[in-house]
């Protein structure tokens, strides 16, 4: 681990040789007069908006969308299947007409036809379902109508940081919305696939998160954070790095209903994984007589805030592409395509 210095805070730095785009936002995170102690970038730390993805920061008072992320709740689900490495490479051209076929190659087959990916969407198979994302996207939203009240600034469906661009953004459309994509994966770097492990077990791992319904939240509150920043004359390096506060006033009561939506985000994007899951167990069991093994369920979002306590102050910590390691929690490492993932465990080492 390097410590940068030059800033106000310091930068721990553990990604050797970080790109220039990564390293110059660090270091305007480390000069935000609310930021505290040091800033944080993973070994895989790179280039995001105003915030490195792969970063974490801590902010006294005051709450970031964009320190969070577009995609509120990224993140990573893994689950152990009853199968075995041996299951998913029998033979299957019988079934599949093509020569050389194995039942791994049924099965994804399946899951690419099931479950949709980048812009498609769904309709979620039970009225239970729908209920729960009426619910959640209705609190979600009940939030920022409140935000919208207090800070004056209209909802839109936009993501530029003018307040009166993009078609306005209503009750209904923010819920269908959010109902249509459930259970969808989206698109960029998420991805859906079967893993061996070192017993030659078989596990199902995958990657999204809230789709479009965090970008419309994140996208809301970047706007009112702008607004809050330009009213309060506090000078901004990067447009991106805009907060809202916590406490106290009208601009705090945004800032809390930012948290209310967030974590309502939260709740959808480890629901929509969930949702993806069970599909896949679904699938599975068409060819296998078990699938899925719930109980050996890990889900973690890597694209949060939460109120911690670090240094004596009670602090937002905003991870963006990274995720808490306390003690005996269970934290997963995605490798790239072809390359092996890690199921581990934190070891709470101060940071």
């Amino acid at each position: 681990m390097e410590i940068i210095e030059g800033g106000a805070l310091p930068i721990y730095c553990w990604a050797p040789g970080l790109e220039e785009g990564a390293l110059r936002q660090a270091a305007n995170c480390a000069n935000l007069p609310v930021a505290l102690h040091h800033i944080a970038v993973m070994a895989d730390g790179h280039q995001g908006y105003g915030v490195p993805v792969g970063a974490v920061l801590a902010l006294d008072g005051a709450i970031s969308p964009y320190a969070v992320g577009n995609d509120i709740g990224c993140g990573m689900a893994l689950v152990p299947t009853h199968l075995t490495r041996g299951d998913l490479l029998a033979p299957v051209h019988a079934r599949s007409g093509k020569p050389g076929a194995v039942a791994r190659d049924e099965v994804m087959g399946w899951v690419q036809t099931s479950i949709p990916a980048g812009a498609e969407e769904r309709r979620i198979g039970s009225g239970a379902d729908r209920d729960h994302a009426r619910r959640v996207l209705g609190d979600a939203f009940e939030a920022l109508d409140e935000a919208a009240a207090v800070s004056g600034l209209r909802l839109s469906t936009s993501q530029s940081t003018k307040a009166d661009a993009g078609r306005p953004l209503d009750a209904a459309g923010f819920v269908a919305r959010g109902v249509a994509q459930a259970g969808t994966l989206g698109s960029g770097n998420h991805f859906i696939e079967l893993l061996a492990g070192p017993e030659d077990d078989v596990w199902v791992m995958l990657h999204s998160g809230s789709r479009g319904i965090g970008a419309l939240i994140c996208n809301n509150f970047h706007r009112m954070a702008l607004a809050f920043c330009g009213d309060t004359d506090r000078a901004l390096i990067d447009p991106g790095l805009a907060w809202l506060p916590t406490e106290d006033g009208n601009w705090g009561r945004v800032g809390g209903c930012y948290q209310r939506a967030l974590r309502a985000a939260l709740d959808y994007a480890e629901w929509n994984r969930r949702l993806m899951l069970e599909e896949v167990g679904r699938i599975l069991e068409r060819r296998f007589p078990d699938g899925i093994r719930w109980d050996g369920l890990v889900d973690i979002h890597h694209n949060d805030a939460r109120l911690e306590e670090h240094f004596g102050r009670r602090v937002w910590v905003h991870r963006k592409g990274a995720v808490k390691a306390a003690r005996g929690t269970q934290t997963i490492t995605p490798g790239s395509m072809g390359t092996g993932s890690y199921l581990g465990r934190g070891l709470g080492n101060p940071a």
